[in-house]
């Protein structure tokens, strides 16, 4: 009996020493995997929450989406801010929001059918200003039934530009939602820009030179001043995010802006 119970707690206590050592064992494995679950949770929180923000900018990086959006609606403005400088009467300025508005698909139109090419940037942009120039011809053709011929040169400056950069500050612009009068001014001063701005460049191209990124800064600056005068702190804050230039790289040419115009880092239009 004693012999039995001697037996017993012996066997007992060999498990006690025993057991602590296969525990220890098993701490291995148990914090590798809490450290694998610990990541898997922390890689699918910020995924989450990327997500969640792309969702709201607009921006698959997550970030502000600064880049403002052109439509239909952009196109409008421009041709009613030409129509309101000209002095036009309400039935002309429909006349040429309609054939600007249509001008703008079929040239949305001809760049997408472009042949694709995988050659330098500079072969696309000399693709996109050839059909530039055909658009432009095309545009001045239906204008020049609205217009009179000293009006025509001033419109096709701005609306036979393409400039994309007219674009998004237009674009910017209404995404302020200002009253009308200011609205309308600072929608004057982008058209004093691009017609400035086109005038500096065929001015550049007569003489044979290059329009310098420095006369584009400058003309830029103008503008910036003037909207100044309008814009609230935080709305030139948003402007200046939305529409300054992109620093580093080589400026590659977009429609309706000719070839490269200095060390600027380039934009994709439309």
């Amino acid at each position: 009996m004693k012999s039995n119970i001697h037996c017993a707690v012996s066997t007992a206590s060999t498990r006690k020493i025993k057991e602590p050592s296969m525990n220890h064992n098993s701490l291995i494995p148990q914090s590798i995997c809490s450290r694998i679950v610990l990541l898997f949770c922390s890689i699918c929180f910020f995924s989450i929450a990327n997500a969640q923000q792309s969702a709201v900018t607009g921006d698959p990086r997550g970030g502000e989406s600064k880049k403002p959006k052109v439509s239909a609606d952009t196109w409008k403005l421009q041709a009613e801010t030409v129509a309101t400088k000209l002095g036009l009467s309400k039935e002309k300025s429909d006349q040429l929001v309609n054939v600007y508005q249509a001008s703008r698909e079929a040239r949305k139109v001809a760049l997408k059918e472009l042949p694709k090419s995988d050659d330098a940037s500079d072969d696309k942009a000399e693709m996109r200003e050839e059909e530039n120039v055909k658009q432009r011809e095309q545009l001045k053709a239906a204008i020049s039934t609205i217009l009179s011929s000293e009006q025509i040169e001033g419109a096709i400056l701005s609306l036979g530009s393409f400039n994309p950069r007219w674009d998004r500050y237009v674009s910017q612009i209404e995404e302020f939602q200002l009253d009308d009068q200011k609205k309308q001014d600072a929608l004057q001063l982008t058209f004093d820009y691009i017609v400035d701005y086109g005038k500096a460049r065929n001015a550049a191209t007569a003489e044979g030179a290059r329009f310098s990124s420095v006369s584009a800064r400058t003309l830029k600056s103008s503008l910036d001043a003037g909207l100044a005068k309008l814009l609230s702190e935080e709305e030139l804050t948003k402007w200046d995010e939305a529409t300054a230039f992109r620093a580093g790289g080589t400026k590659r040419s977009a429609p309706g802006e000719g070839k490269r115009e200095g060390k600027q880092g380039g934009r994709k239009n439309e």
